[in-house]
This record gives C-alpha cells, sequence and structure tokens, in this order.
C-alpha cells in the first residue's frame, strides 16, 4: 500500500519530489538544467533536510521563476488579464528546472484567472472574501495551489478582509521595489524598520509565511550569521553567508 506521498507509475512507486524533480530510480532521466537561483546554496547543510523541507525549497524555488523579479507594486496591484501573459512564459521555464510537472494545466488554469478574474489582483485574491468569486475561479486558485503555485486563496471568513487589506497596502507602501526573491537575498540588519514590520504584519495574516525550515538565524557582531536549530522557524543567509536576510526568522 502507497504511503500518501507516493504515486504509482507504470508499476514504479515514486515519490512526488522525484517525479517533480524528473529523477526516478531505475528510469533514465535527463538532469534539470541548473536554476538562476537555487535556495539551498543560502542555508547551511541544507541537503540534510527531509523531504518536507526540501519539498518547501522546490517551492521557494518555483515562485522566484516565476514572480520573484516583480516588484511588489506590480505583483500585487497588476490586474489579471495583464499579469498572467507575463508569468504564462515563465511556466515552462520552471518546468524545465524540474520545478512544475504539469506546466499545461497550470497554464490553462492561470488563464482562467486571467479571463474570469480579469481586473483582480493578487491583492484582491489575499483580501477579498472568498464569497466575491465564483465557483470555478475558487477551484482554479484551489487547483494551482495543488499544483505547487502559492497564489494567495480568498478567506472564507469574511471579518479577515479589511486587516489583510490594510496590511498588503502598507507593505507596498513601504517596499514598493521590494521583490519575492529579495526577501532571500536582502540583508535583514540594514533593512528599514518600517519594512520589517510591514512584512512581520502581512505574515501574520497568513501572506508570504508558509516556508520554514526549522532553523532560526543568528547574528554575530564581527563574525557570520548562523542557522540555529528552531522548530517552525525559518533561516536564509544572503549569496556569501554572511548575514540574515529580511525574510529569516531571529534566533
Amino acid at each position: 500500500m502507497k504511503n500518501n506521498d507516493e504515486i504509482g507509475i507504470g508499476g514504479l512507486s515514486v515519490t512526488r519530489r522525484a517525479l517533480i524533480v524528473g529523477t526516478i530510480v531505475g528510469a533514465d532521466s535527463l538532469a534539470a538544467p541548473q536554476l538562476p537561483f537555487d535556495v539551498r546554496t543560502h542555508v547551511p547543510n541544507s541537503a540534510q533536510d527531509d523531504a518536507c523541507i526540501q519539498c518547501i525549497y522546490d517551492t521557494i524555488n518555483r515562485m522566484v521563476v516565476l514572480i520573484g523579479d516583480l516588484p511588489f507594486n506590480q505583483l500585487f496591484t497588476q490586474p489579471m488579464k495583464e499579469f498572467v501573459p507575463v508569468v504564462r512564459p515563465r511556466i515552462l521555464t520552471a518546468a524545465s528546472f524540474g520545478l512544475i510537472a504539469h506546466p499545461d494545466q497550470v497554464t490553462t488554469l492561470a488563464d482562467i484567472l486571467a479571463q474570469q478574474a480579469s481586473l483582480s489582483t493578487i491583492s484582491d485574491f489575499f483580501a477579498s472574501p472568498r464569497s466575491s468569486f465564483s465557483a470555478q475561479i475558487v477551484s482554479a486558485f484551489i487547483a494551482l495551489r495543488r499544483q505547487g503555485i502559492r497564489i494567495p486563496v480568498p478567506p472564507s471568513d469574511s471579518a479577515l478582509t479589511q486587516d489583510r487589506r490594510e496590511a498588503v497596502t502598507q507593505m507596498i507602501s513601504v517596499a514598493p521595489t521590494l521583490t519575492f526573491e529579495g526577501l532571500f537575498t536582502t540583508v535583514k540588519e540594514t533593512t528599514p524598520e518600517p519594512i520589517i514590520a510591514a512584512l512581520t504584519t502581512l505574515q501574520r495574516f497568513g501572506l508570504l509565511a508558509w516556508f520554514k525550515n526549522d532553523r532560526c538565524c543568528h547574528g554575530h557582531v564581527g563574525a557570520a550569521a548562523t542557522c540555529e536549530f528552531a522548530e517552525g522557524k525559518l533561516c536564509i543567509l544572503d549569496g556569501e553567508q554572511l548575514h540574515c536576510t529580511l525574510i529569516s526568522d531571529e534566533c
């Protein structure tokens, strides 16, 4: 009997992660091209992490390919009829890196948003009640999440919408040019406090809060920062592995 992480293919049982990265034991496969950004290189001993955390690293890398360079004042405010054409060619790019298993399905789902939620934005998805979207649009949100695309799903509790809207508006206001990739590369100690506070608030309401690798970041005066074990927290170092980055949880 297969566990929940296994899929049967031609009599073989393989994990979803193995399927996504194109590595099936005993089968011929081509290595995926090297990623332009791999968050694992920012985490000491990341290769030792278990499959659950490896999937988080894959998801970060996937989202960097798809939206990593888009400034927040575009990412959160561009209507789907303009946003999806920007992202659509990147779906195949992510697939070429082994990060999307079914690019045709993802493209079809993205096109549903472009057509049926054409004037809506990522901010709208995050901060509007679920009842304001059709059943087909909500199904598209959920199906994209099943494909590893971390698009916000509108809250079922309408009481959250105002606080969420204020949080994302504040994030755009204080950090309009910050990007998703920048969360993992920007040195935290030199980041203005209003940006850190806005990000903390946004995460409290569930956005940009899904990545954890059971580490916290310990900055050291006059020495390189280190990642220490801390359950349910995140540590990502900068490219030189000297400083805690903006997204990291402090020890």
